[in-house]
């Protein structure tokens, strides 16, 4: 297998356009173990170890400009994989963290349980994308231990109009 340089990037969907447009994306609490920023190995390890979504190593390897081949191989995935986290702590840090964002329609709809709202997070500047599925959800990497890893907004808090009680509620106790 070979592992080569290629800075082509994919074109991204439309939901992720734009999250990236409004730098916030949003998460819910029922989403489970994955809720909220994890360290990027864990998640990763996760997406293609447990679940077998050999396809997102193949889309952070595109994204970091990896070619890796061969991936039905699980020799190839572990090289491809150990390929990826050097890349990644090298330009992003060791402490960097991952986490599944959609827009606010699509993960009420898709994540969220009844009654459940959505928890906005900020996209920090120099954010990632690892995966894009569209309507379910964007696999951002936020580089390096971000002080706005809760849910609030880096590039400055959205109007408070813009929010509901439960929303303003949960980003005044995640900045405690």
């Amino acid at each position: 297998m070979a592992i080569s340089l290629d800075h082509s990037r994919a074109n991204h969907s439309k939901e992720t356009e734009e999250l990236l447009r409004s730098g916030r994306g949003y998460n819910c609490e029922s989403y489970g173990e994955f809720y909220g920023p994890q360290p990027f190995k864990k998640v990763l390890e996760h997406e293609v170890e447990d679940m077998y979504n050999v396809h997102i190593l193949e889309e952070t390897c595109r994204e970091l400009g990896i070619k890796c081949r061969g991936l039905e191989d699980p020799a190839n995935v572990r090289t491809c994989m150990g390929a990826a986290e050097r890349e990644i702590e090298r330009r992003f840090g060791a402490d960097s963290k991952a986490v599944w964002l959609g827009t606010r329609p699509d993960v009420r709809t898709r994540y969220c349980s009844p009654g459940e709202k959505p928890v906005q997070y900020a996209i920090p500047k120099g954010a990632m994308v690892m995966s894009d599925l569209g309507p379910d959800g964007t696999l951002f990497l936020f580089p390096r231990e971000e002080k706005n890893l809760s849910p609030s907004s880096a590039r400055g808090p959205p109007r408070s109009d813009q929010l509901d009680f439960e929303e303003r509620r949960l980003i005044w106790i995640a900045r405690i």
